[in-house]
């Protein structure tokens, strides 16, 4: 009798969003939770300045989750915290412009956000996934769909996606440079590589 009447332990609930966050669409059934970081995970970015100067860099701080339920990756959700201000492209100068007012204004916007809103298979360019969701820069949020390909392993789960954004959608206007010298799209790449928690 003692063993019929032991207390089931009851299942933790997900923890609520921090205030101004993006609300999240949960996934359904068994979910397992993984968390990502740099410098496992990577962020990247490239564009062009000038008709054939081109530029990369990266994401130094991030962090993020991702929530698996059955094993499914049309049911996953991704999310993640970018740290604008770690930002550094492979020139010293164009780092601290892209950090300005003109560009990200990091001092006023220091951080970029994703929250998904759900994921489903197939996607632009042969992309075995698409996750959906919203994307805040600069304080503007956007509806953003990022192609790429959820592959799910015993103990963890690893994210190769890429994407383009258009720098004017989010006030990236930098009105000071002709548009032409300054390309509107910034491609996104994101190798996420996430371990069970």
């Amino acid at each position: 009798m003692g063993a019929c009447n032991k207390t089931q332990p009851k299942p933790q609930p997900m923890k609520a969003p921090a205030p101004g966050a993006l609300p999240v669409a949960p996934p359904v059934g068994g979910v397992i939770r993984y968390r990502f970081s740099a410098p496992a995970s990577t962020i990247t970015f490239a564009g062009q300045r000038g008709i054939n100067e081109k530029h990369k860099g990266s994401f130094g701080k991030f962090e993020g989750t991702i929530l698996v339920a059955d094993g499914s990756p049309e049911q996953s959700s991704v999310n993640v915290d970018i740290d604008v201000a770690s930002l550094q492209a492979d020139d010293p100068e164009l780092t601290e412009a892209l950090k300005s007012p003109a560009f990200l204004d990091v001092a006023k916007y220091p951080k970029a956000r994703f929250v998904s809103t759900g994921a489903h298979r197939g996607g632009d360019l042969g992309a075995t996934d698409t996750i959906s969701g919203n994307f805040e820069l600069r304080g503007i949020t956007r509806p953003l769909d990022i192609p790429g390909t959820i592959h799910v392993r015993p103990d963890g789960v690893d994210v190769d996606a890429e994407v383009v954004l258009h720098r004017k959608d989010y006030g990236v206007a930098y009105p000071a440079i002709p548009t032409s010298v300054i390309g509107d799209e910034i491609v996104i790449e994101l190798a996420l590589y996430a371990n069970r928690v």
